[in-house]
């Protein structure tokens, strides 16, 4: 399914504007002299919410802070251009996930000069990009991390992703006069095995029933931004919508049957971290591939 959106941008300070606001999180404050700051009035399918992105070149970061919507928890999305990754926050959840930096992410300098370029123009044609990532395991060397990186999820665990070979989805939504011909690049590949934090393995949920299943969770999580291509002679500078997804993607194996007389002797699974009584709702049955059984995907 396509979404469609209109990005604004409604509010610039300028860096001899006032002070810049902070979420409560963040455990060092930008220097207003060295931040530009934007309020995007975003509408996507059908609900409207503002994105905030502010923009440090002196760091060169890029932080953007995006309101929960459907389909998407509440988070924050810090791109440290000087190290080339990206730390994806969840409030809600107080966790947080390791990112290599996107390639095609505008640069602090060209990202102010294109959100400030919007402010002018009618923008009608959007790129939206959907990636799904694999947990590869906590982070434990914070060391090797920026200060901002670092500090932006001081009191969180980190957790590391990998992107899942050839999982990558395009879908380009051109000016209504083209509206036929819409572009879409889609490539997928298995899942793979990645184990949920505070998950059973299928070894260890062997031990405790004859018949594990298995469950595979997804976390949403999205940002916008603009980008302009350079202006041509006699043409105006044309721009686009930029809508980039992350789905993170975990599997963990949990013991519904299993034998009573052995739950009372102390065999029984007991409390497994992660997995609470909400998780056997689910949000429906599916296929899932990865080990070869039958999973059912839940929400993070």
């Amino acid at each position: 399914m396509v979404y469609f959106f209109i990005v604004t941008v409604v509010l610039l300070s300028s860096t001899s504007g006032g002070p810049v606001y902070k979420s409560d999180e963040r455990t060092e404050d930008f220097s207003p002299k060295e931040v530009v700051d934007f309020n995007v009035d975003i509408s996507e399918a059908g609900q409207e919410y503002i994105e905030r992105i502010e923009v440090d070149e002196d760091k060169q970061t890029e932080l953007f802070q995006v309101p929960a919507h459907p389909g998407v928890d509440r988070s924050d999305v810090l791109n440290d251009f000087k190290q080339r990754l990206t730390m994806l926050r969840f409030l809600d959840s107080k966790i947080c996930y390791l990112f290599p930096l996107a390639s095609h992410q505008s640069t602090p300098k060209k990202l102010i000069r294109d959100l400030e370029m919007a402010k002018q123009i009618v923008i009608t044609e959007t790129r939206r990009v959907d990636t799904t990532w694999l947990i590869d395991g906590e982070m434990t060397n914070r060391s090797v991390l920026s200060e901002e990186l670092a500090d932006f999820c001081a009191m969180y665990p980190i957790y590391q992703v990998k992107e899942t070979r050839g999982s990558v989805k395009v879908t380009e939504s051109e000016p209504e006069e083209r509206a036929n011909r819409r572009r879409r690049r889609i490539r997928t590949s298995p899942i793979g095995k990645s184990l949920c934090p505070g998950g059973m393995d299928l070894n260890t949920a062997q031990q405790i029933c004859p018949e594990p299943e298995k469950r595979c969770q997804e976390k949403g999580s999205c940002y916008n931004y603009v980008l302009c291509g350079n202006s041509r002679r006699g043409r105006a500078k044309r721009c686009q919508n930029r809508h980039g997804v992350s789905k993170i993607t975990c599997c963990k194996y949990i013991c519904l049957n299993f034998d009573a007389s052995r739950e009372e002797s102390g065999d029984g699974p007991g409390d497994v971290p992660g997995d609470d009584p909400g998780d056997r709702s689910g949000d429906g049955p599916g296929d899932r591939p990865g080990s070869g059984d039958t999973g059912v995907l839940e929400r993070l």
